[in-house]
């Protein structure tokens, strides 16, 4: 038997034991909503790659929908400038994966639910 997977799974337990309970309430449309924290996300994982799987255009009209760019704080990624070029290679339609940069050009034009005012989780310190 497997120690170490049955102590993360205690553990795992005991945390969602104690504490703030969240309620979780499904709407229409593929969305879940967090009652507590005031936070509604999609029910689909992988939205994206379930999205590309039935539209072969997907990634080019995210780019086009975005003017082929990100504007966003300057950085080294974006050559410093805030403005970064968007491609292809930004979304990967096989896994779902996607660069911070292609994430916020998808949430950007995303509409789910009836809602089109999507964004990515941000942290502020």
């Amino acid at each position: 038997m497997n120690t170490k997977f049955l102590t993360t799974a205690a553990v795992l337990a005991l945390s969602l034991s104690t504490g703030a309970e969240a309620s979780l309430v499904a709407r229409s449309g593929g969305i879940v909503y967090d009652t507590v924290n005031n936070i509604s996300w999609a029910s689909d994982a992988n939205l994206f790659q379930t999205q590309a799987a039935g539209n072969a255009n997907l990634v080019s009209e995210i780019i086009t929908a975005n003017s082929g760019v990100i504007n966003d704080t300057a950085n080294s990624y974006d050559g410093n400038d805030g403005i970064y070029n968007l491609s292809s290679a930004d979304f990967n339609t096989t896994t779902g994966a996607m660069t911070w940069f292609g994430a916020q050009a998808w949430a950007n034009n995303l509409s789910l639910g009836g809602y089109t005012d999507w964004s990515l989780p941000t942290y502020l310190l």
